[in-house]
């Protein structure tokens, strides 16, 4: 509605610029004296004086300050010289009731206090036509229990908005989550064109029964003309929608758990490999994708138990996106299989259970199970081939004819000895010592690998403490597979599970910080290899075997 009665009073105080009166003080005035919250009204301050601009902080306490302008004239009437100011302010009321306007001081001087009541705002219920309305849609208005409910609420306005805002309340026992940003654009509705505001929301009820959907309001200004439009005191508007209800529906009895409801599922996988070698990773990518569900409904997809290997997940990439009204969620995944011995293995199917909620009915989908042959890896001995036995001695030379060649190497190496057992002699007794004391103990990590350790574990560089560790054993640095083998390696055990807390880090599944503090604390003084089998140099080998 147009305000013009304050800026009557202007005009009158100016026609009576001819009169060259002088006031007797600063005078404050309100175009109304009664609005509705949210509306603004304008008071008006005139003065002739030239002590500077009213002090308006004492409004702040009950009113938003929503423009300010200020305007003056000098006119001279018979040789006297007449000055008029007047300042102008719209005032939106905090709260609702009779609000004192207090003493404003324009110099030395003060104006009247003023009084002006508020009564509750009004809300225009809105349709299709008028200047300004908003619909709410609800994917459906029987959802089930933690199913996700697309809800978009759009605002049509067919006038200039100065500013606004859109309010969409909170159901009670729901949670309200908005997608994406606002969407702009323009529709003809009932033959009027109008600027349409679009804002998408997910309704998930908490509890099944009946739910209420509040309407969504706005309260905004639109510009009016004329003299409001100048002082930004456009009129206000505040429209709702129409509230709506949902009628919640428990899980169904034998709903596949953990729970899903969704529109459609489907799950796929990068084709597997078909050979691997023992202690190395073969790399197997999952993808789910959901209509009707948000990322953090997704389930956590994980292989069952994989019989002679071990499984390491990466964490799960997760991507949201809206499409055909409903919500569209993607969450792929890596998974590390690592053979733990050489031959075939068989990793089980992958499956996801979910509630089809437009065929109200349980289904499940699948990655197929597959088969790998695993090989040797790198520093794991293949079995023992035991040498064949010659079939065909055609070839030796007859034992009347070696004779000779026999005796001849048995002296020579009948003096060979004689001289080794000689120059053992001279040293035997202090080297003996040393070698049976160095058999009894676990061997120490060489040096080059002991100082990238030291270094990887001060940095806290899990993927270089993996390489080192392995570099010490001769595995590799590449795979954290090879991790198995530097476990099985190692004489402490608390090293041994450092290990083990240190693979599943690197393949997600574990926490790095604790597993980057258990190998701090383990490996303080260095790696404690398993003693390889101690062979005393200082003793001759009998020269007779006993049979």
């Amino acid at each position: 509605m147009k305000r013009w009665t304050g800026w009557l009073l202007i005009a009158a105080a100016w026609l009576g610029l001819g009169a060259g009166a002088a006031l007797a003080a600063p005078r404050a005035s309100l175009d109304r004296d009664r609005i509705a919250m949210g509306e603004t009204v304008t008071l008006t301050i005139e003065t002739d004086r030239n002590g500077g601009a009213p002090d308006l902080s004492p409004l702040d306490a009950d009113f938003i300050r929503r423009g300010v302008t200020n305007s003056s004239q000098t006119s001279i009437i018979n040789g006297e010289v007449t000055s008029r100011t007047l300042y102008g302010v719209a005032l939106e009321p905090r709260r609702e009731g009779v609000i004192s306007i207090p003493r404003l001081t324009v110099g030395d001087e003060t104006t009247d206090p003023l009084a002006l009541t508020v009564v509750p705002e009004r809300i225009d219920s809105a349709r299709a036509g008028d200047p300004v309305f908003i619909e709410g849609e609800l994917e459906t208005d029987s959802p089930y229990v933690q199913q996700s409910v697309a809800y978009t609420v759009r605002l049509y306005y067919a006038v200039t908005l100065l500013d606004g805002q859109l309010e969409t309340p909170t159901p009670d026992d729901v949670a309200l989550q908005r997608i994406g940003e606002d969407v702009t654009y323009q529709r003809s509705v009932a033959g009027r064109r109008y600027n349409v505001v679009e804002r998408r929301f997910l309704l998930t009820p908490e509890r099944s029964g009946e739910i209420a959907v509040p309407a969504p309001r706005f309260r905004g200004r639109t510009l009016s003309g004329g003299f409001d439009s100048l002082m930004g005191n456009g009129g206000v508007t505040v429209t709702a929608g129409s509230p709506q209800t949902l009628q919640v529906r428990p899980q169904p009895t034998g709903a596949p758990q953990p729970w899903l409801p969704a529109r459609g599922l489907e799950i796929s996988a990068e084709a597997p490999p078909e050979e691997g070698r023992s202690g190395e990773p073969a790399l197997v990518s999952v993808t789910l994708r959901v209509d009707g569900a948000t990322a953090s409904q997704l389930p956590d997809l994980q292989y069952p138990e994989v019989e002679g290997a071990k499984v390491f997940p990466e964490p799960p990439e997760t991507r949201e996106q809206w499409q055909d009204g409903r919500v569209q969620s993607t969450l792929t995944r890596r998974f590390a299989i690592v053979p733990q011995r050489p031959g075939p293995l068989e990793v089980p199917a992958l499956q996801v259970g979910w509630w089809d909620t437009g065929a109200d009915r349980a289904r499940s989908a699948e990655v197929p199970g597959f088969h790998l042959e695993v090989a040797a890896g790198a520093g794991v001995p293949a079995a023992p081939v035991a040498a064949p036995v010659a079939a065909d001695r055609a070839g030796a030379m007859p034992m009347a004819s070696a004779w000779p060649w026999q005796l001849a190497t048995a002296v020579l190496a009948l003096c060979c000895l004689a001289l080794g057992a000689w120059g053992w002699r001279r040293g035997a007794t202090a080297d003996n010592g040393r070698t049976r004391a160095a058999g009894a103990a676990p061997t120490a990590a060489p040096a080059a690998p002991r100082v990238a350790l030291d270094r990887a574990l001060r940095e806290g560089d899990l993927q270089a403490v993996a390489a080192a560790l392995a570099a010490s054993v001769g595995v590799g640095a590449g795979a954290h597979g090879n991790l198995e083998q530097v476990a099985a390696r190692l004489d402490d055990p608390a090293q041994r599970d450092a290990v083990d807390a240190l693979a599943r880090a690197l393949w997600g599944r574990g926490d790095p910080a604790a597993a980057r503090e258990a190998l701090r604390a383990a490996f303080r003084g260095g790696p404690r290899w398993r003693a390889s089998p101690a062979v005393n140099e200082g003793v001759l080998p009998a020269l007779y075997p006993r049979r």
